[in-house]
């Protein structure tokens, strides 16, 4: 009889008190900042918003803001610090929806930006850039807030 009444008494202690702690590690850990961020999921794309009125620099803006070259396009998005990705405009779409949620507080809006500096040569080049990733970013139902040349 003893024997069944020190298991006992045992298994109440791990139920009590082991378990609970190991729940609560096992949350913590599943939800650590290192862990990799989600991708947006399609139906996410649906939500636009418009950003803050009070926005007068671009280093204030949050979501992603795109500028627009001859030869490529620049993306600067927040994650945990500012970070900034050339990349050919085939590769705009694809990488747009590989941003987590926190990196498009503002909801579904990019800022856009032509470079202020133009070979002269290019300048139809550069427009044709510029309307494609104009048509890209309508074809994902994200809004285009427009800033001035630098």
């Amino acid at each position: 009889m003893r024997l069944v009444i020190s298991f006992a008494g045992k298994l109440d202690w791990l139920c009590s008190y082991i378990l609970p702690f190991l729940l609560i590690i096992t949350f913590h850990c599943s939800s650590c900042r290192g862990s990799k961020p989600s991708k947006m999921a399609s139906s996410d794309y649906n939500n636009i918003s418009t950003p803050p009125k009070n926005i007068n620099d671009a280093s204030q803006w949050r979501n992603p803001f795109i500028t627009i070259s001859t030869d490529k396009l620049i993306v600067r998005y927040h994650s945990s610090t500012i970070e900034y990705k050339e990349l050919p405009i085939d590769d705009l779409s694809a990488f747009l929806r590989s941003l987590p949620p926190e990196c498009w507080p503002y909801g579904m809006v990019v800022a856009v930006q032509e470079s202020g500096v133009v070979d002269p040569t290019k300048i139809k080049e550069t427009k044709e850039r510029k309307d494609s990733v104009i048509k890209i970013l309508s074809d994902m139902g994200i809004k285009i807030d427009y800033w001035p040349s630098a």
